[in-house]
């Protein structure tokens, strides 16, 4: 291998390592921001469970109501 062809493979393999890195980078961000996203979802479904149980706690207690006045 001579000097240009040498140059020219140490040229591509410094381009190939930089794009390692860069998409290193995105898979790490995006790995990140998938992480953030499932603990937000997993709040927004304790919320709405919570919600859930206070209709059914109040629908039992309206439905007890109803009976006694009947």
């Amino acid at each position: 291998m001579d000097g240009l062809a040498f140059q020219v493979a140490e040229d591509e393999g410094r381009k190939l390592r930089a794009q390692v890195t860069d998409l290193q980078l995105q898979l790490s961000q995006s790995q990140s921001s998938r992480s953030t996203n499932k603990q937000q979802l997993e709040k927004l479904q304790q919320q709405l469970s919570t919600k859930i149980n206070e209709i059914y706690e109040m629908n039992d207690r309206l439905a007890d109501l109803l009976q006694a006045t009947l």
